[in-house]
């Protein structure tokens, strides 16, 4: 139950959480030392992670260390860190990701209102100003560790998790592949041909048959399908989870459940009690969590 408590399944593959996949190193017995958290204006982690010179370095320049942690931004002196050893081979290893590294990929803000799309009474609005519910602005310093850890591990432990991947490179990869366009050139759509101008009026022209067929009426827009339902819910759901996955108590959970609101959400709609079902499911498997850990 611990094993399936620590998987997700985004676009189709298995991914681990942050802490599943720090728990499968842990139990994997080849760990000296596995450290995560967050960290700011840390020279020394910043030291161990190669954003600032080494000792040598600073032997043999004196001085360059300082200048070095000058030279970095508030951004880039904080973030999260993860610090790892193996017990077999002895190789150490410590990432540091960044405020700057987060806000450069667009996982995060530290603006307290954001404007963002909310349902209301079943509908989807965008709102200005709405409260920043995002979990890498609720509970950043957790996320910030995860990611760390993520990099950290896999290239340290890379025998030990298999090429598993932790849930936010899974997300990310499930984002790239729907944008990416992997048409051959030679197969490319030709853009269409631009309009041909508008023919000047014949003044004093025979008029030949005044008669004008009237242009047909639009086509009315198809109802959508089951199938965008699916692919609309699948991106709610996954919204869902990661909001869960970081919760730590019953408050947080009944916080994010009515942030959320899918009972509403699918009221009526197609599928509408599958999907709901799905959704008690990932808060009760939240609520599981939290009470197996306390």
């Amino acid at each position: 139950m611990v094993a399936l408590r620590s998987f997700t399944v985004i676009n189709g593959k298995p991914a681990l959480y942050g802490d599943g996949l720090i728990n499968v190193v842990r139990q994997s017995g080849k760990a000296k030392l596995l450290n995560f958290g967050y960290t700011k204006y840390s020279r020394k982690m910043l030291r161990a992670a190669g954003v600032l010179p080494s000792d040598e370095d600073e032997k043999e320049f004196p001085g360059c260390t300082e200048e070095a942690f000058k030279a970095l931004s508030e951004d880039e002196r904080a973030g999260g860190f993860c610090e790892a050893e193996r017990l077999d081979t002895g190789e150490k290893k410590t990432v540091i990701f960044t405020v700057e590294d987060a806000k450069r990929a667009g996982l995060y803000q530290d603006n307290p209102l954001v404007d963002k799309y909310v349902w209301e009474n079943g509908s989807k609005i965008f709102k200005k100003d709405q409260p920043n519910d995002a979990p890498w602005y609720r509970f950043y310093k957790r996320m910030f560790g995860w990611r760390a850890a993520g990099y950290c591990l896999r290239e340290l432990f890379g025998d030990v998790l298999g090429g598993i991947r932790d849930e936010f490179e899974a997300r990310e990869i499930a984002e790239t592949d729907e944008m990416r366009d992997i048409t051959p050139r030679d197969q490319q759509p030709t853009p269409p041909k631009p309009p041909a101008p508008p023919k000047p009026p014949v003044e004093d022209a025979e008029v030949v048959d005044a008669t004008v067929e009237p242009p047909p009426p639009p086509a009315p827009e198809p109802e959508p399908t089951v199938e965008e339902h699916v692919v609309d819910d699948t991106s709610f759901f996954e919204k869902l989870e990661e909001a869960m996955a970081v919760v730590s108590d019953a408050e947080s959970i009944e916080e994010v459940w009515t942030e959320f609101d899918p009972l509403s959400r699918f009221d009526g709609k197609p599928q509408g009690e599958v999907n709901q079902s799905i959704a008690l499911a990932i808060r009760k498997r939240a609520e599981k969590r939290i009470g197996g850990a306390a």
